[in-house]
């Protein structure tokens, strides 16, 4: 629970003291591992200019989505070639923006286990939409559905409904997601 990201983290990363008034844990770990003997790290910070660095709130952000992606996929390499049931709802968020939230529920050694695949926009929230939705983020993580043996989606009729809903319509093309 410690704030990647301080109050005061625009700056270069001051190697001579040991913490800094509003700093995030990002910058102090860079300044822990270059005063701990990181030659390379201490010329970076030291000698680099400003913007080549490679610190700043861009590119922790890159960093994060790519440890994120990594992750996810290193998760999801579990399911490749298992049945698989996908979890869908979708919701709106802060902003007024429609969300999908995907997960997958897949058996693994006798324990059944669940990966939080994470929330995608939904630019319109018809069945069509939302099942063309689930079946490209299912695809895109490189799961084929062909292995989808369930869907859990709420009772909502552009969920559920048993023409054009969601699930009616990737039971059409998947008809063993029961």
């Amino acid at each position: 629970e410690l704030a990647l990201r301080g109050k005061r983290d625009d700056g270069p990363v001051n190697l001579g003291v040991s913490s800094q008034s509003g700093e995030g844990v990002f910058k102090a770990l860079l300044r822990f591992r270059a005063n701990g003997g990181d030659e390379g790290l201490q010329d970076l910070l030291n000698k680099a200019s400003r913007n080549a660095t490679m610190i700043s709130k861009t590119i922790q952000n890159e960093l994060l989505k790519i440890i994120g992606d990594l992750i996810l996929e290193r998760l999801l390499e579990d399911v490749k070639g298992r049945p698989f049931t996908v979890i869908m709802d979708e919701t709106t968020d802060s902003a007024g923006l429609e969300q999908a939230v995907l997960g997958i529920r897949f058996v693994k050694d006798c324990t059944v286990k669940e990966v939080f695949i994470g929330f995608t926009h939904a630019e319109e929230t018809t069945g069509k939409k939302l099942a063309d939705l689930l079946i490209n983020t299912v695809t895109k993580f490189g799961l084929d559905m062909k292995d989808c043996r369930g869907l859990g989606v709420d009772g909502a009729s552009n969920m559920l409904g048993h023409m054009r809903g969601c699930a009616a319509i990737v039971k059409r093309d998947f008809p063993r997601a029961k």
